[in-house]
């Protein structure tokens, strides 16, 4: 019996180091401004709470909505789980990482009041006592400018393929009120063959020219065009915008004809000059 509970007692010790070392080594944790348990979006300032005890553990906790120009896969997605009960309401803090794994699942945080707004922070600060005893310090989170393509690498080992990026078709999706919008301006640029558009995003100036290979966008600049990558419009069909690094990016027009780029972090929004 003593060498059992001698063993457990190591595992633990043990697994906690490997816990601790794994989220170190992230620079940054998104907290999602509601929670699946509960019907508003900062509930009883449930995600407020979860991304104030982050940073107070050592994270660098940002939302989902603020977040800066980061690569996606040096972070953690936060998601909290949230059980109300006759006698104890139960939650739980799930840490996974860019490709939805789970790394990390806190002690179940308890709490017996019986007022919903105050049993759900107790238990949340309960759930994050096992959170704080693994000392966690992430480093300092590498930001890029707003204009900047995050280039990501992929660690999943996948089959190579050969493919032409003007002969990938994917499936992507828009709100609907994007989609109509953005079939009226492919429409307009395929039937008028519109050779150059001007934009602006950020202070900078930008034209998008229709090529044979594709619309190019450029930035323009003083010492010439500074190619940023190929936005493939075809009828009928999600766009695609494909960067200089064969990054894909969703792309689609709002309904004062400006141009969307979606990237993993923000929406980069190109102005249509009138």
């Amino acid at each position: 019996m003593k060498f059992l509970v001698t063993f457990i007692l190591f595992f633990c010790l043990i697994s906690e180091g490997f816990a601790q070392k794994s989220l170190s080594d992230y620079s940054f944790v998104i907290v999602p401004e509601k929670f699946d348990f509960v019907n508003e979006k900062d509930k009883y300032q449930l995600n407020s709470l979860t991304k104030f005890l982050f940073n107070k553990h050592g994270f660098n906790a940002f939302f989902d909505s603020n977040r800066p120009n980061m690569k996606r896969c040096d972070g953690l997605y936060a998601e909290v789980e949230g059980r109300p009960a006759m006698i104890r309401t139960k939650v739980t803090v799930i840490l996974k990482d860019c490709y939805g794994d789970e790394v990390y699942r806190s002690e179940v945080g308890t709490s017996k009041l019986k007022a919903y707004n105050k049993t759900y922070t107790a238990a949340l600060r309960n759930a994050f006592l096992s959170i704080g005893a693994l000392g966690v310090q992430q480093k300092e989170p590498t930001i890029f400018g707003e204009n900047e393509m995050v280039v990501e690498e992929d660690q999943t080992p996948k089959e190579t393929v050969e493919v032409s990026p003007i002969e990938v078709e994917e499936v992507i999706s828009v709100d609907r009120e994007d989609a109509n919008s953005n079939l009226a301006v492919e429409k307009e640029l395929i039937k008028t063959e519109v050779e150059e558009t001007l934009y602006t995003s950020n202070g900078s100036n930008f034209a998008l020219r229709n090529t044979k290979s594709g619309y190019k966008l450029y930035e323009r600049l003083q010492d010439g065009d500074n190619l940023k990558g190929t936005l493939f419009i075809k009828s009928g069909k999600p766009m695609q915008f494909v960067d200089t690094a064969g990054n894909k990016f969703p792309g689609y027009f709002d309904a004062d004809e400006n141009l969307i780029i979606e990237t993993s972090f923000q929406k980069l929004v190109f102005k249509k000059q009138r």
